[in-house]
């Protein structure tokens, strides 16, 4: 059990780092918050089983318990973010080998972005963010009625189709030039 724990505890740091470092993650929308929830459900277990014998369990429940309140000092940002992690499910398209989904550009900026995922076997990149430049509205991809994927030489773009309007955007690869 506790080896088990160990090894997804491991799994759950390298996939935090992995993507907020470079951009990958674990390919699909629930792979990483069903490895996130394995982690948290473990942990409770753990605790409870080994609380009274483990002396690093203290220690360990200790930093854990620090790392949430420290992140809830800088007016929550982090604790939102894990929490928004842990029980966010956007909607998504999918074309070809690319992911599409809803997101924001921050947690405090509301603004609608579109996320742009490649996916490559059990990982996938973020690749890129299209912005809608409209004054008027924010669009997100419930409001898109079709997406096409066009190709020229080096250069790729979506084109969607809203409300009897056809918008083309540009993709580039703006967050993992190396790895592609």
């Amino acid at each position: 059990m506790l080896k088990g724990y160990i090894i997804i505890t491991v799994l759950l740091a390298i996939d935090f780092c992995l993507y907020v470092f470079i951009g990958v993650s674990l390919s699909g929308q629930l792979s990483d918050k069903i490895l996130f929830w394995i982690w948290l459900i473990m942990t409770i277990i753990v605790v409870i089983k080994f609380f009274t014998y483990k002396k690093w369990l203290k220690w360990y429940l200790g930093i854990v318990g620090a790392f949430i309140i420290l992140s809830v000092i800088p007016m929550g940002m982090p604790f939102f973010a894990l929490i928004e992690f842990a029980t966010n499910t956007s909607f998504e398209r999918r074309i070809e080998d690319y992911r599409l989904r809803d997101g924001e550009a921050g947690l405090i900026d509301q603004t609608s972005i579109i996320k742009v995922v490649r996916n490559m076997g059990i990982i996938e990149i973020e690749f890129d963010e299209i912005e809608f430049d409209n004054d008027t509205k924010n669009y997100s991809l419930f409001d898109v009625g079709g997406i096409r994927l066009l190709k020229e030489k080096d250069d790729m773009f979506f084109e969607f189709e809203i409300s009897n309007e056809t918008v083309t955007k540009k993709i580039g690869n703006n967050r993992s030039n190396y790895m592609l």
